[in-house]
């Protein structure tokens, strides 16, 4: 695992491009899919009520959309505006 200091630009961004095309370093990959658990892995299961209607779920979808879960606890997305789709 590398470290790189926030006001290293150069260094974030060598570290962005590695990484999408790096492969995953683990055999499991999806087994969790089917309801296993992989040796050796720990399993986070969390979950919470946000409220119920269409601006509750507006509202939860903008948050996971603008990395705001990972800001709340003061972690830097790096770029910022990265958008988050599948795979």
């Amino acid at each position: 695992m590398r470290f790189v200091r926030p006001a290293d630009i150069d260094a974030i961004d060598r570290l962005v491009e590695d990484l999408g095309t790096a492969e995953p370093t683990y055999a499991e990959i999806g087994v969790t899919l089917n309801g296993q658990r992989p040796t050796g892995f720990r399993i986070d299961h969390y979950e919470t009520e946000l409220g119920q209607g269409a601006e509750t779920f507006n509202r939860a979808v903008q948050g996971l959309q603008t990395w705001e879960a990972h800001h709340q606890v003061g972690i830097k997305v790096f770029p910022d505006e990265t958008e988050i789709r599948p795979g």
